[in-house]
């Protein structure tokens, strides 16, 4: 049986055996020539065969082309035998004779939905009972590379993988994701610049953040828009990459079978809208045309509508005009985009010479059309100047001096240089990506690592890699560097001034760092926390501008937070797309801007909704919009306030797989840590046995150590579980900087596909186990259960919670009370504000013994529907309540509050609100059905 998965980890024992391991596979195709593969049909679909190579005429961009090279190939086809294929007999035995074709069924569970991919299936059933030969061999693939049936000629496995057929696809947004921007729109908004998509996007923001004024808020409006399109692009960008590069190695594989080779794909196609795709694209149909690989193709959509309906409305989208997004303009844009990615799989068959079956329910009609190969096909190759490898797309166009007849043949190619696209590249959006740091017993890189000389547990159980390469510093020319620092604090109570050395301490450290840095290759972003995330200096080489960064971003702390310079002018590269000198600003630089703007607004978002420190709501909100850069990053924390994050747990998950997912390292500098002489004295003062110092109460060690301990192990905890350090101010930072540098130029990346039946937001622990003797590994800690693409606007807590809403029976465990306000009516609509109440008698509230202090945690989702269904507001908010009960029956009339405003025209709306106490675990879920009615000029209050 051969294998077919386009993964390391699914190779077969022949193909490990020639192959070596840990090597990427690559496509190998000969640019001095480009194949064109010609299918030509008379008026009646039957193969016209006498054709030659006078009749034919090409076309390069516009430009005729030379033929140099001309065949026919004629095919042997049931249609010739003049007769229908049969089974073979149930108890047939197996023929050990080289099979006469070889068809590989190629299932997109990626992209397909439910309901496409199970009639697909349906038909396919039916058609592999019967539609196959004793002397054919098949398969049943899918691109996820979960279904794999290996080659074949026992229909009883065929059906079996047919049955384990499942839709896998994810990054797909969510109702109540505002903006709403698909690959498409993306694409429009970042690459083209087209302003009726832009505007689109702005509106939707503006629709769904009603505390955004139109006329002081829309350069932040407008950020967010941005900020949303660039990470659907960044999603899309990956998935059509991944996408290509998995049909490019299937047709690698296929093209090592014995016969007539044939890779019937079902699929509802893909969106090559960037050139990146089309050379993807063209290396493809490079691979089949030099194998003899002919690619069919089928939209198991059959016929489909593009309207959108109520419930892929995001909230952003409105009923009133000139507010929202436009449901006309985004059903425009699904059916551009439907367009495209039809086309996409007319272009591979086209251009191997496949069929392509669309617009048709008769699914069952359309396998059985594809399992011909045409009988007769004309290959013309020519000659392209390799001195011109200009990288981009040539338009082909053939034509043919003799009427009547139906042309099919490959439009286009890419002299691009060669990718290895099952390499860097993840197979699905919940792939999960590893960067490893490999060192020897004395402390070397390891550059000969090999797949099986590690082992890898996601939540306890053993995967297998799909993926494992080094990386070089050659192989990325730039690393990017945030430093990140904690404003000193202001002058104690009865102190002249600020510590000095709060000032300096910080400043002299960043600076021995800086110094162990090569001169190139590394590109600085400084970055403080002073209630919210501030920009100092963007991403720069410039070491004297880092510097001086770094001496405005140590100075006390003060109570203004005003927008700076700085961020006023990469607010300007977002708004108009040029830099501070006027000049037009590269995608790359535009980018950037996004991600930096991004951090800081969301910075403040969750300090609010999740009720952190700013310093990890900082750290949080730059791990997610560095998401956006396929480039490994590290981020270096200068924390004053260590001792200060008690109850950062959680906090400390959500921040080490935001970064794990961005591949992002974090560093952490304690500037609050003993020095190692401090803490040779505190140890010396203790007992040999660790009996505490006698000098404290009651021989308990001082609150002030105990509280350093903890925040020192969070900090801790968050810098090695994304692979970083943790430094104490008072260490020697050479040789951790030296590391930091060696671990971004010199690692290894590594991918496998979890299996996650319930995205429940927990974490999930990975430990990597050299198992070669002398090795030391470093890698991620663990990553949220979260579904791909969910980034900033799907936090961790809201998870189990939109799960309730989403049972048919609420749970009633919780108490509260809900409310709807009507505040007033404006020009957009009406103002409205949703109120929760959780009384505290309802939760567990819990008394912490050392402290006095009493304790409770709740999270709460709220949700507006419309009566069609689609949400309009959505909102959530974790909190972790503490406080000082002075009587015992004040917990009767405490009560933990949500507040939110919406704007929403005049209709009738459910509230859907859920409560998770999660101290106790129990829950509470409830609707509200209210009506907003027209402009009355009064408040009004709905329970």
């Amino acid at each position: 049986m051969l294998c077919l998965a386009p993964s390391i980890s699914t190779y077969s024992a022949a193909q490990q055996a020639n192959e070596p391991q840990g090597t990427a596979p690559r496509i190998e195709v000969n640019v001095s020539r480009i194949l064109v593969p010609v299918v030509v049909r008379d008026k009646h679909g039957r193969a016209v065969t006498d054709l030659k190579k006078e009749d034919f005429q090409v076309f390069d961009n516009d430009k005729p082309h030379a033929i140099s090279g001309f065949t026919v190939e004629l095919r042997k086809t049931r249609e010739a035998d003049g007769a229908a294929p049969a089974a073979p007999p149930a108890a047939a035995p197996p023929s050990s004779a080289p099979p006469e074709r070889s068809i590989v069924f190629l299932f997109d569970d990626l992209h397909l939905s439910a309901e496409n991919l199970m009639q697909a299936r349906a038909a396919a059933t039916k058609v592999l009972a019967n539609a196959l030969s004793p002397e054919d061999e098949a398969a049943v693939v899918s691109l996820s590379g979960r279904t794999n049936s290996g080659l074949t000629r026992d229909p009883a496995k065929l059906q079996e993988a047919l049955a384990n057929l499942r839709p896998h696809g994810l990054g797909q947004s969510e109702g109540f994701d505002c903006p709403r921007i698909d690959f498409y729109q993306a694409d429009l908004i970042e690459n083209k610049r087209n302003s009726d998509a832009i505007n689109d996007a702005v509106r939707q923001v503006f629709n769904c953040n009603p505390g955004l004024d139109m006329k002081y808020n829309y350069n932040e409006a407008q950020s967010m828009a941005e900020g949303a399109a660039q990470r659907a692009l960044s999603i899309g960008r990956q998935d059509i990459q991944s996408t290509y590069g998995a049909i490019a190695e299937f047709v690698r594989r296929v093209s090592k079978l014995p016969g007539q080779r044939m890779l019937v794909l079902v699929s509802p196609g893909f969106l090559p809208v960037e050139q990146d795709a089309r050379d993807l694209e063209s290396h493809i149909m490079d691979v089949a045309a030099e194998s003899d690989v002919t690619i069919s193709a089928l939209d198991a959509r059959g016929i489909y509508t593009t309207e959108i309906n109520s419930d892929e409305r995001s909230p952003g989208f409105s009923t009133m005009a000139g507010a929202g997004g436009s449901v006309v303009l985004q059903t425009g844009y699904r059916r551009q985009s439907a367009s495209v990615a039809e086309d996409s799989m007319a272009e591979l068959a086209a251009g191997t010479g496949g069929s392509f079956v669309h617009g048709s329910n008769d699914l069952l009609a359309g396998f059985r059309a594809l399992t011909e190969p045409p009988e007769c096909v004309y290959m013309i190759e020519l000659t392209p100047d390799i001195g011109k490898l200009d990288k981009t797309y040539h338009r082909l166009k053939v034509k043919l001096d003799r009427g009547g007849v139906e042309l099919q043949a490959r439009r286009g190619y890419s002299l691009a240089q060669l990718l290895s696209p099952a390499t860097n590249m993840m197979m699905s959006g919940d792939e999960v990506r590893l960067e490893l740091v490999v060192r020897d017993a004395k402390n070397r890189p390891v550059l000969n690592l090999k797949p099986g000389e590690i082992a890898v547990t996601d939540d306890g159980s053993a995967v297998t890699l799909d993926s494992l390469r080094l990386v070089s510093g050659k192989d990325k020319a730039e690393h990017m560097v945030t430093l990140v620092f904690d404003r000193p604090p202001p002058a104690a109570e009865g102190r002249q001034g600020v510590d000095p050395s709060a000032v300096s301490q910080p400043r002299e450290v960043a600076e021995r760092i800086l110094r162990v840095f090569p001169k190139s290759g590394f590109s600085f972003t400084v970055m403080d926390v002073q209630g919210r995330l501030q920009l100092q200096q963007r991403f720069t080489t410039d070491r004297k501008e880092v510097e001086q960064a770094i001496e405005a971003a140590t100075q006390p702390a003060n109570s203004a937070t005003a927008v700076n310079q700085e961020e006023q002018d990469v607010m300007a590269v977002v708004r108009t797309g040029n830099g501070a000198s006027g000049a037009v600003a590269n995608s790359h630089d535009r980018s950037v801007a996004r991600a930096l703007i991004s951090a800081i607004n969301n910075s403040s978002r969750i300090v609010q909704d999740q009720h952190l420190q700013p310093s990890f709501a900082a750290l949080l909100a730059l791990a997610q919009a560095q998401q956006e850069f396929p480039e490994r990053k590290a981020i270096v924390y200068f924390s004053s306030v260590g001792d200060k994050q008690a109850g950062g747990g959680e906090a400390i998950q959500s921040i080490i797989s935001a970064a794990n997912r961005a591949g992002a390292t974090i560093y952490v500098v304690d500037l609050n840590r003993v020095d190692s002489q401090a803490a040779k004295m505190e140890s010396s003062s203790m007992s040999v046995n660790g009996a505490p110092n006698a000098g404290a109460p009651g021989g308990k060690r001082p609150d002030s150590d105990l509280n350093r301990e903890a925040g020192n192990n969070i900090l801790q905890r968050l810098a090695e579980g994304t692979g970083g350090r943790y430094i104490g101010a008072e260490d020697d930072v050479t040789n951790p900087a030296k590391q930091l540098i060696d671990d971004m130029t010199t690692y290894y990346e590594a991918s496998y596909l979890p299996t996650i039946d319930d995205y429940d937001g927990k974490f999930r622990p990975i430990a990597v186990k050299p198992l070669r003797a002398g090795l030391t590994v470093r890698s991620q800690a663990g990553y949220l259960a979260l579904p791909a693409g969910a980034g900033a606007t799907l936090q961790p807590f809201e998870l189990p919670l939109l799960k309730m809403l989403g049972q048919p029976n609420s749970p009633g465990d919780v108490a509260f009370r809900s409310a709807i306000l009507h505040m007033e009516d404006v020009p957009e609509g009406s103002v409205n504000t949703v109120d929760i109440e959780v009384p505290l008698t309802s939760l567990d509230v819990r008394e912490d013994a050392n402290s006095n202090l009493h304790t409770a945690h709740v999270s709460v989702v709220a949700s507006i529907k419309d009566a069609t269904g689609a949400v309009v507001a959505h909102f959530g908010e974790d909190f972790p309540w503490r406080a000082a009960f002075t009587g015992a029956g004040q917990a009767n009339f405490e009560a933990i509050t949500l507040q939110r405003h919406f704007i929403a025209p005049p209709g009738r709306y459910v509230l859907e609100a859920a409560i998770l106490d999660t101290n106790s675990g129990k829950a509470g879920a409830k609707r509200l059905a209210f009506e907003i009615p027209g402009a009355s000029g009064e408040p009004s209050l709905c329970t």
